[in-house]
């Protein structure tokens, strides 16, 4: 068996690899940007909210009105901390996995690069001794034409 061919075997399971990490690190960004869009949502509604709390306020409300509105406010500032957290550790599990991803795939090109180099060798090969054996024959062509012209 040829070193390209043996090769070949372990290129397949480094693509294989490859399509895993390519479908995590797809997940993964999937994730992310769900929750990037979920903390846009939440800061947005928390503005919303803020606003509308501004507008009741110029018209008056109660003590009790307003400590519900700012306590509202501040569950509203607490869940967004936490989605900023969560945002932030899908932003470094992506990277991880994009690394990850990036790793592999320099492995596969590697063993590409590898695998093309013994084959164009076994070709350059081939055809030296394809050509040897031609001239071998040449030549023994040659001395069986020269001792029947005696």
């Amino acid at each position: 068996m040829t070193r390209s061919r043996r090769l070949y075997s372990l290129l397949r399971v480094a693509a294989t690899q490859e399509q895993q990490a390519a479908k995590v690190l797809g997940e993964t960004q999937h994730l992310f940007q769900q929750q990037q869009h979920q903390l846009g949502e939440m800061s947005d509604y928390r503005e919303e909210y803020a606003q509308r709390c501004q507008s009741v306020g110029r018209n008056g409300i109660s003590a009790q009105q307003l400590q519900q509105l700012q306590s509202f406010l501040a569950r509203l500032d607490q869940a967004i901390y936490q989605q900023k957290q969560q945002v932030e550790r899908s932003s470094q599990l992506l990277e991880q996995k994009r690394k990850g991803w990036f790793a592999v795939r320099s492995q596969v090109k590697a063993l590409e690069k590898l695998q093309d180099r013994y084959q164009r060798e076994e070709r350059n090969l081939a055809a030296y001794h394809e050509q040897a054996e031609m001239d071998d024959r040449n030549q023994h062509n040659f001395r069986v034409e020269g001792t029947d012209n005696f």
